[in-house]
């Protein structure tokens, strides 16, 4: 049955879409080439043999525009570190050379797809006026500007494992409030081994966190925290060591 393709407003039949995309569940998957999903409530988990998707998109608008556009570039920028040049301490990671387009938007078109589903990442919610800047983007292949919609990157760190990289945790999107600031908010996806976080509608003047935003330059500095004093995946904390198995990092050594 054709249904409205999200992006190109087109009826045709639509394809399981991801919303993070595939690249990034390679170090979940358990020997069986399973993952576990834990419920709204946190009282229980599923097995997924796919990442999460939904029917957003057509298949030409999912795999030529957004997959091959930009999820392969994103996928290579995080997970593989190609396209950048990296270098790190201990307070944080600097990354130079990035295509400011081609990230910019690829990370804006996974807070969109977080916003269209409609069974994950429930609370992602993004007013009219925001949609139509990414969507015009993704079409366009022009970002917008780094104060419009800025991203900034959390590098997640676990202090009782200096060496791992915490990208075997993907957390659904949520938005919170920034302390101090009245005329924005912050939507927040993990994936990666990072926080995604996205500042909307726009950067506030004087905004505390500019030194962070992806540059039009292609620079981007990346802050480090501590994952077990971070929010977003303290919130998750009992669903995260109920579903101990697949989350090889954070476990019942805390008890």
């Amino acid at each position: 049955m054709n249904q409205k393709c999200n992006l190109c407003g087109k009826e045709k039949e639509l394809i399981n879409s991801h919303i993070v995309p595939e690249g990034f569940y390679k170090n979940i998957y358990d020997d069986k080439n399973r993952l576990f999903l834990s419920s709204q409530s946190r009282q229980d988990f599923i097995t997924m043999q796919k990442g999460q998707r939904e029917k957003l998109l057509c298949k030409e608008c999912d795999s030529t525009i957004i997959g091959n556009k930009y999820d392969k570039y994103g996928i290579e920028v995080i997970r593989d570190h190609l396209h950048v040049q990296l270098s790190t301490d201990n307070e944080k990671e600097i990354w130079e050379g990035l295509d400011y387009n081609r990230f910019k938007i690829f990370l804006l078109s996974v807070l969109w797809r977080a916003h269209i589903a409609q069974n994950f990442h429930k609370g992602i919610t993004l007013k009219k006026n925001i949609e139509t800047i990414i969507v015009q983007a993704i079409k366009s292949g022009q970002a917008p500007k780094e104060n419009i919609i800025p991203i900034v990157g959390i590098s997640l760190v676990d202090p009782k494992y200096i060496e791992s990289k915490c990208d075997e945790i993907i957390i659904n999107g949520n938005t919170y409030t920034r302390g101090g600031q009245n005329n924005s908010k912050t939507c927040i996806i993990i994936f990666g081994g990072y926080a995604w976080t996205f500042i909307v509608p726009k950067a506030e003047i004087n905004d505390p966190q500019e030194e962070f935003f992806l540059k039009e330059n292609g620079l981007m500095v990346l802050p480090k925290q501590n994952i077990r004093n971070f929010r977003p995946v303290t919130d998750v904390m009992k669903s995260v060591k109920f579903a101990d198995d697949n989350f090889n990092r954070i476990n019942h050594s805390d008890k």
